[in-house]
């Protein structure tokens, strides 16, 4: 399974690294996950980015803010998902939408990572921020999660939480001509994940 997913647990779980705490999912099940995320200091982003639609690029914290996956976030009726579109391997592109090859265990019918939308139904909250739902697609596990700019830096946080808890994953600008396929964001329409 891409790391860029088994990091989704990171902002669904969190200080959970710090408090040992165990958490409750939606679905009142009990459920632990402890990884601690820290916002990468290293990437450089363009000035300006105010709006959380568009391409985004994850770094692996745990290998050196290595470039770990690619998603899109986009609107459609009123609400906006983010789809994980290419994930790296060893430095370069090898799953993407158009040839998809690792998949969701914890899913119902495995569907393909690159392709799923694993943040969906936000909605515009307060102070420019998005609350939705995140899934960790290990266990199908779905939590409540925020979306927003840090405009200082420039950008893009996903916060998952639960209860009090939270932890945030930070995505800088990504250019989509780097892909090894043409994305064309108008023809994107939400695969929304379904738990077994």
């Amino acid at each position: 399974m891409s790391a860029a997913l088994r990091k989704i647990p990171i902002f669904v779980a969190a200080f959970a690294a710090v408090l040992l705490c165990s958490c409750i999912k939606t679905d009142g099940s009990t459920h632990v996950e402890c990884p601690a995320a820290v916002a990468s200091d290293q990437a450089q982003t363009p000035r300006g980015i105010s709006s959380v639609d568009g391409v985004w690029l994850m770094l692996d914290k745990d290998a050196n803010n290595e470039p770990e996956s690619v998603i899109v976030v986009y609107e459609r009726g009123g609400v906006r998902s983010a789809k994980m579109v290419a994930i790296y391997h060893n430095g370069k592109i090898d799953d993407t939408i158009e040839k998809p090859l690792e998949r969701a265990k914890g899913l119902e019918g495995n569907p393909p990572l690159c392709g799923l939308d694993f943040v969906w139904d936000l909605k515009p909250s307060d102070g420019g921020k998005y609350v939705g739902k995140v899934v960790n697609p290990d266990d199908g596990g779905v939590y409540r999660c925020k979306l927003w700019v840090d405009v200082p830096s420039q950008r893009l946080v996903l916060r998952g939480e639960l209860f009090v808890f939270g932890e945030s994953e930070y995505l800088v600008p990504f250019d989509a001509a780097k892909l090894p396929f043409n994305l064309d964001v108008s023809k994107l329409s939400p695969v929304l994940p379904k738990s077994e």
